[in-house]
């Protein structure tokens, strides 16, 4: 009932995406006045610097954190960086990116990520290429930092899993930096197939599977 039914963030929804707001400005402004152990050594102050570029460690990380309130299971993996924890968009990748540009980007001195994975069917005419690219601008114009994007089926990456030699040259956008998928740990591949995969840009998201 939690994971589906409740407000998420990821869906412009104001009132919720104010929370996550409230949250990371909170973060923010505590990340820079802890100091590191070379503090005082060198000219430039050695502080640390507030990102949420946290690569793929969203996934161990899970792993040692219990039952959350908004009802992602014990120990499953955490949201992938700044993106809304997997199948919890439900209003397409329009309504994400102005979700996360709501975040104070411009105080993220160490950087941000905020994934997406399309549906490759969606990308057979200029139109929806032309709504990319869109929705690209859309992004930074609002201040965005980094979007990153995928273009695979889940379909593929499973079949990627079953014949790993059948596709050894296909490469996927982790959090960060791209990597062949058949190399990736289990744990991983199985975080990048459960993000959300859009069909359109402003359609809803499919049932999460339960």
């Amino acid at each position: 009932m939690l994971i589906l039914r409740a407000p998420k963030y990821g869906n412009d929804d104001d009132d919720v995406d104010a929370i996550a707001k409230e949250a990371f400005s909170h973060y923010l402004s505590e990340v820079g006045k802890l100091k590191t152990v070379r503090w005082g050594r060198g000219p430039i102050g050695c502080t640390f610097h507030p990102s949420t570029a946290s690569v793929s460690y969203n996934v161990p990380a899970g792993g040692l954190v219990g039952a959350t309130p908004d009802g992602r299971r014990a120990y499953e993996p955490l949201a992938d960086v700044e993106s809304p924890y997997h199948g919890t968009e439900r209003k397409g990748p329009t309504a994400v990116v102005k979700s996360v540009s709501k975040l104070e980007h411009i105080y993220e001195s160490g950087g941000s990520i905020l994934n997406l994975k399309f549906d490759p069917a969606l990308f057979r005419d200029e139109a929806s290429l032309g709504n990319l690219v869109a929705l690209l601008r859309t992004y930074f114009e609002m201040k965005g930092m980094e979007l990153q994007i995928d273009i695979v089926s889940s379909k593929t990456l499973k079949e990627a899993q079953k014949d790993p030699a059948r596709y050894a040259d296909l490469l996927v956008r982790v959090a960060g930096y791209s990597a062949p998928f058949t190399v990736l740990d289990p744990d991983v591949q199985n975080d990048i197939i459960a993000r959300t995969e859009h069909g359109g840009f402003s359609s809803t998201a499919p049932a999460r599977d339960e």
